[in-house]
């Protein structure tokens, strides 16, 4: 795989373009704004570039999105897609033109080389610059500290599943009501969750190199886990099996293909 991207935002059409037709060049991964998400993958998954998919952005999301955004720029790059006019109401929070735009993207293939030509540097910096004045004036750090505050009242939710677009599904699903992170095994959910706070885990009982049950038993051995909810995510059907992921004793399971209001239904559930 090439260029890793960390891709946030709500163009789920965009980003499915980035998993389905352009993993030959880009290796995804995607994470909801919340600061600490964004942190975590930034030190674990070492992305080379952030890419934010803008459509129909919540006013509030933009100012925590550029918040970060000043920060990462520092060690990679981030790059900013979407319509004229999302990419003119976020470039005003921006007192520098230190990032880079891709106006109204075409085809996977034209927004595939346009990404390509800013991780190789041929493409540069492109974003408006405003006066810092004006930056002030629209978003300052209280308006941020308030916003971080905002969006500590959402739970958080970690999923564990070694299907990218399962991954996908679930935080698409989740990512209005709750703030989502993912990973794709055992070992990255064990790093974050040694360092961040979560209040459920989804996680799938049948991966490949781990198995659930035993992903179960590692999570519950972390400091600060023992009690957190953790609900299977299974393709199990038959009886037998299913009692014996009862015998682990989850906090619930939900059978796959994952259905919203069965997912809602027990999130609500757990989480009383």
């Amino acid at each position: 795989m090439g260029n890793r991207l960390l891709l946030i935002g709500n163009d789920s059409n965009l980003i499915d373009q980035f998993f389905d037709r352009m993993d030959s060049e880009f290796t995804c991964i995607t994470s909801s704004t919340r600061y600490i998400d964004i942190n975590w993958h930034k030190e674990n998954f070492n992305p080379d570039a952030v890419v934010f998919c803008m459509f129909n952005e919540d006013s509030k999301e933009l100012p925590r999105v550029n918040s970060f955004k000043e920060e990462f720029v520092k060690k990679g790059k981030f790059i900013a897609i979407g319509g004229k006019t999302e990419l003119e109401s976020f470039s005003r929070l921006s007192s520098s033109n230190n990032y880079y735009q891709i106006a109204d993207p075409g085809s996977a293939s034209e927004i595939k080389q346009e990404v390509l030509d800013v991780l190789s540097g041929k493409l540069a910096n492109n974003a408006a610059p405003e006066k810092e004045e004006a930056h002030a004036a629209a978003v300052g750090w209280g308006d941020i500290l308030n916003q971080l505050g905002e969006e500590e009242n959402k739970k958080h939710i970690i999923v564990i599943d070694d299907d990218p677009l399962m991954l996908k599904v679930i935080k698409d699903y989740l990512h209005e009501d709750y703030e989502v992170a993912t990973a794709k095994s055992g070992q990255i959910a064990y790093k974050f969750l040694e360092k961040k706070h979560t209040d459920l885990v989804l996680l799938d009982y049948e991966m490949p190199d781990e198995k659930g049950p035993d992903v179960f038993k590692n999570i519950r051995a972390i400091p600060g886990m023992e009690s957190v909810p953790i609900v299977f995510l299974t393709g199990v059907k038959d009886k037998e099996r299913l009692v014996e992921i009862v015998k682990v004793k989850p906090q619930g399971y939900i059978s796959k293909p994952i259905e919203r209001n069965a997912l809602f239904e027990m999130i609500h559930k757990v989480l009383v």
